[in-house]
């Protein structure tokens, strides 16, 4: 097997988030195939660093990243050597709209999820509770009633803040789809949290953990860059499955629409429309959407064939 690179950066449109580094890989396979994906971490979220990744990979040992990152590069291969497209004939989820950032929300923001027909906003915070929860009073008061929110708080708060957070949304709660990861996933905690608040969790860095206990997380959040679909194929049974991207390249936004097509999620609202998060690239460019589902490009295997072809790619020994 032979591996090379594409470094790249990606740039948010808020000013207010730093821009992202990863690569996109090229693997040669012992029957001459060759596929491509991504590899975006998040040292934030305890990945080791783009070189770190990459290091490893060169002495043929994998990350939870990259060990998916070279699945998805054979199942890239196989579609490109019959030269079919992966999508054809897949049905891709509808999507929410993603917030990044309260603080810098405008009328643009709301006019656009009107525009496009999103049912759902998905919403990043902070753990600024009172100023978090005055800000998204004011964007709710914008929004139409019929229009859901999901909240992300990435376990920066304590079941205390959480608490005092609830208290101070008021009503504006019933308005909530789900409350993602408020603190670290403790079953007996959020369990307590989804009865007594009447509301609904969704675990997200601990998904797996969560999986069966639907008192405690009625929603897993799956995130295909980093795991595998079998473990929840079960809870699809009892729980609400919502696949997201990895806020990646497109390439690897492309990943994730095509497990959660796999994964027959149903009419869930899922994560899949990320790339309107960073400024557009030449990759981005080429994504479209259909209401609110992301249309994938063409091409074969996972697509953009012309631009992989004319990316400077950079050996990786292993």
């Amino acid at each position: 097997m032979k591996i090379a690179y594409h470094a790249y950066e990606l740039i948010p449109r808020s000013p207010l988030v730093k821009k992202r580094a990863g690569a996109l890989l090229q693997v040669e396979f012992l029957n001459g195939s060759i596929g491509y994906s991504d590899c975006h971490p998040w040292t934030e979220l305890e990945d080791l660093s783009l070189n770190d990744q990459l290091k490893l990979l060169a002495q043929g040992k994998v990350t939870a990243l990259t060990k998916r990152s070279l699945q998805f590069a054979r199942i890239d291969a196989e579609a490109r050597a019959k030269e079919i497209n992966l999508f054809s004939g897949v049905h891709v989820p509808s999507s929410h709209f993603l917030l990044p950032n309260l603080n810098t929300w405008n009328s643009k923001d709301i006019e656009e999820i009107l525009r496009q027909g999103f049912s759902h906003v998905k919403i990043k915070l902070g753990n600024d509770i009172k100023n978090q929860t005055m800000r998204l009073r004011a964007f709710l008061s914008y929004l139409p009633i019929r229009v859901k929110v999901r909240l992300d708080f990435n376990m920066q708060l304590s079941a205390q803040t959480f608490k005092f957070f609830l208290d101070e949304l008021g009503d504006d709660k019933y308005r909530v789809d789900f409350f993602e990861d408020p603190f670290s996933f403790d079953k007996d905690q959020w369990e307590h949290f989804q009865k007594n608040e009447e509301i609904a969790l969704a675990c997200d860095y601990h998904s797996q953990q969560a999986v069966g206990h639907v008192s405690a997380a009625q929603i897993l959040v799956i995130k295909p860059a980093v795991q595998a679909l079998l473990p929840f194929q079960t809870a699809a049974k009892t729980q609400r499955l919502v696949v997201t991207s990895y806020l990646d390249h497109p390439l690897g936004q492309l990943t994730a629409a095509y497990m959660a097509a796999q994964l027959e999620v149903g009419k869930e609202i899922c994560g899949l429309v990320s790339h309107k998060f960073y400024q557009p690239n030449p990759y981005s460019e080429q994504l479209s959407l259909s209401h609110t589902a992301l249309v994938p490009p063409s091409g074969n295997g996972f697509g953009f064939d012309a631009l992989l072809k004319e990316a400077q790619w950079t050996s990786l020994k292993t």
